[in-house]
């Protein structure tokens, strides 16, 4: 079941879409497990929270490519990750599979992975870099963060020639809210 994932930055409210499933605010884990069903696996962590204390819940949806991150406090969910390098794993809570669905930035369809360059050059967004592989495009309190890295070569080393490893997209949550009661 491939997703179709857009922004809609500039309409009133703005929102991220995931299929026909707007997202105006940090929704709750159980309506996103309502779109996708149930995670393949939820990461907590390498190391245990301290007693009394949680970490962020990462729910990992193999098939599609995705990550849920769920907040430690509130329990909300405050972005959503497409994957596109999942043949070498950046992360244990990388998905076993790339993102198939479909990517939209402002009806402008994303290619799914590939050269940041033509990535960069076709987004709609001005995506400022922040570090080395890493751009970043703030609107209010949505944000959309785009991570790359080169290829492994067969000396171990990274191309210098930048591929598309992930693309987070966050929505407004208010992060001392309470935490919704599960």
């Amino acid at each position: 079941m491939a997703s179709i994932i857009q922004t809609h930055f500039f309409e009133q409210p703005p929102c991220v879409c995931v299929d026909d499933f707007r997202i105006t605010t940090a929704p709750t884990v159980a309506a996103m497990h309502q779109r996708f069903g149930t995670p393949s696996r939820i990461d907590t962590g390498e190391t245990p929270a301290p007693a009394g204390h949680r970490n962020n819940q990462i729910h990992v949806y193999d098939e599609l490519g995705i990550t849920l991150n769920e907040h430690h406090h509130t329990r909300l969910l405050q972005l959503v990750t497409c994957w596109f390098a999942t043949d070498d794993p950046h992360y244990r809570f990388t998905p076993h599979s790339n993102f198939t669905g479909q990517l939209q930035f402002e009806n402008v369809t994303m290619p799914l992975g590939g050269d940041i360059r033509q990535f960069l050059g076709l987004s709609p967004f001005q995506l400022n870099c922040v570090l080395t592989g890493s751009w970043s495009y703030v609107n209010n309190e949505f944000a959309i963060f785009v991570n790359s890295r080169g290829r492994r070569l067969p000396s171990g080393r990274r191309s210098k020639v930048q591929s598309i490893l992930s693309i987070d997209l966050f929505w407004p949550h208010d992060l001392w809210q309470e935490p919704v009661t599960i």
